[in-house]
């Protein structure tokens, strides 16, 4: 049998092997207390069916051969007390193990579907606790025992107060919400499926991201000062329905198969069938885990195509990524590379990249102008694809100088002499990414060697 789903929003119980079931769940306790019941009913046979030969010695001191069993002394009786005892400890176990609760508890596939449905449908409760508390050190009054003489001695322990209490749940209203779970389909195709169910909820952008933090941290924030010591405890719940973690279904709750019996299961298990009897209920079992996924941040507009957003579609990086505090998308799309020294003040001729250094430019970043890098002119027919024009040598004169005073950059009494300082040779070749937006502006890329 395939375990493989026919679509990506759809999943679809699967039959395990014989192996994996048995890893799945073992049954260890039924197995371990069904071999020691075997075992002492073995030590009983032993003791009843074997027989030994001893030696007596009479009123002579002559011995005598005796044949009898080895448990005539009365030894037979402890290995019967630890029968009935082991006995008693299997049928408690009986009686607890899920396999019996989940005969008891059976729900028809039509009920599952409507649970479903509901779970879908129900809104999420994401909430925060927080309990305040202290410790307080207290004495009390101890009874020790030296050398057979009791005693009395004062012993100092320290008791947690719990102070202040608060709940608290995330306000979606303005991020929005949206069901994005998966279908179950099939299950009217297995005798007996379990099934089980998870929660949980993710963003679909970072403003709802930051929207749950803010609220979150401000909730904390709120409480952690009524006291010496906080905990924290958050979670997840849905709206006016009774989740259940477990549940087990069967195709036809009419006619069920004939293992799934309670009268059987009782039969078998006075039998000492037990385990056998659950290994079989485990192969024939088909298993599926469904796991009901909230979408927090519908409202947004981050992402245009959210109502055909599903689950196994994967959010891009470059969307989740939008605010205006991250550099992401606009260093990845930057081609420069931060240059020395040295080859700040001459680049490498090989490459066409020649920073001038005359006395005009000189007298240029003396009045506030950057000085623009050249390019060759066999590189022209290259650059058809840029977007702004690269053939000019020297970028305008004002915009060149409004970006400049926007940076701090101060290129005043600088001597015809020498070269300018390495933050201002910097600052030339890197205006274009420290500017947060406005007009366009045209860089000219930069290649040096390492």
């Amino acid at each position: 049998m395939s375990n493989a789903t026919e679509h990506p929003n759809e999943i679809r119980p699967v039959r395990q092997s014989f192996c994996r079931s048995l890893r799945r769940d073992t049954h260890w306790k039924c197995l371990i207390l069904t071999l020691l019941i075997y075992a002492s009913l073995g030590i009983i046979a032993w003791c009843r069916l074997t027989t030994v030969t001893m030696l007596a010695y009479n009123y002579r001191s002559i011995p005598v051969p005796i044949v009898g069993s080895p448990c005539d002394d009365g030894y037979i009786y402890i290995p019967i007390a630890f029968l009935i005892l082991i006995y008693m400890v299997y049928l408690i176990e009986c009686w607890h193990c899920h396999t019996r609760v989940e005969l008891q508890y059976k729900e028809d596939v039509s009920v599952v579907y409507d649970m479903l449905q509901r779970m879908r449908e129900a809104y999420p409760v994401v909430w925060w606790r927080a309990i305040c508390y202290h410790y307080v050190r207290r004495t009390r009054q101890v009874t020790r025992y030296r050398n057979g003489d009791a005693y009395t001695t004062t012993q100092e322990y320290y008791e947690r107060v719990n102070t202040h209490s608060a709940l608290g749940a995330f306000d979606f209203s303005d991020c929005g919400v949206k069901d994005i779970s998966r279908d179950i389909v099939a299950l009217e195709d297995y005798p007996a499926t379990k099934i089980k169910f998870t929660k949980s909820f993710i963003f679909a952008n970072e403003e709802a991201e930051n929207d749950y933090l803010a609220q979150r941290s401000r909730f904390f924030g709120e409480n952690e000062g009524r006291d010496d010591y906080m905990e924290t405890r958050e979670g997840m719940n849905l709206s006016d329905l009774d989740f259940k973690e477990h549940m087990i279904t069967f195709a036809e709750s009419n006619s069920l198969p004939w293992y799934v019996s309670l009268i059987l299961f009782w039969s078998l298990s006075i039998c000492l069938l037990s385990w056998p009897l659950r290994v079989f209920i485990e192969y024939k079992t088909a298993y599926v885990h469904y796991q009901i996924e909230k979408l927090f941040g519908t409202n947004y507009s981050t992402y245009s195509s959210m109502e055909n957003w599903n689950g196994s579609i994967q959010l891009p990086r470059d969307i989740t990524v939008t605010s205006s505090r991250s550099l992401e998308l606009r260093i990845r799309n930057n081609h420069h590379i931060v240059p020395s020294y040295s080859e700040a003040l001459l680049m490498d001729a090989a490459n066409g990249n020649v920073l001038r250094h005359s006395a005009s430019s000189r007298s240029n970043m003396a009045n506030g102008n950057a000085v623009a890098i050249a390019q060759p002119e066999e590189d022209d027919e290259d650059d058809d694809d840029d977007d702004c024009d690269e053939t000019s040598p020297i970028i305008e004169a004002h915009r060149n100088e409004t970006r400049m005073q926007e940076n701090g950059v101060v290129l005043n009494n600088i001597p015809d002499d020498s070269p300018p300082a390495y933050d201002v040779a910097l600052n030339m070749m890197m205006i274009p990414l420290r500017q947060a937006g406005g007009d366009e502006y045209c860089t000219v890329p930069i290649e040096t060697s390492l």
